[in-house]
């Protein structure tokens, strides 16, 4: 997963946390650094876009990537009823994971 922020002072940086990419932008907007990387993204067909902006979507409708509400994101899945232990703990990492993001950002 990559999440990309406006960069505030303009040098961009990005840090690996886990499986999470936080990517600050430098020299281009947030929105071109995503409709940039869908481009060029080998199958744009498995990349999902979390956006609300109406432009964005329009941009990456040609390419064959995915896009979902933020809110769609954000809610909690529901649990189905066979679920491995795996799947238990990956699920309440992902949870956290949006918590922490939550409190983070928004």
């Amino acid at each position: 997963m990559t999440i990309i922020f406006d960069s505030r002072d303009g040098g961009g940086s990005r840090t690996q946390k886990g499986a999470i990419e936080i990517v600050y932008t430098a020299g281009e907007s947030a929105d071109d650094w995503i409709i940039q990387a869908v481009r060029k993204a080998s199958n744009p067909r498995i990349v999902v876009v979390v956006t609300n902006d109406q432009a964005i979507r329009r941009l990456i409708r040609g390419t064959g990537a995915k896009w979902i509400p933020t809110e769609e994101f954000l809610r909690k899945p529901s649990a189905p009823s066979h679920r491995s232990n795996t799947e238990d703990e990956n699920s309440a990492r992902a949870e956290e994971i949006t918590e922490e993001f939550k409190k983070k950002w928004l």
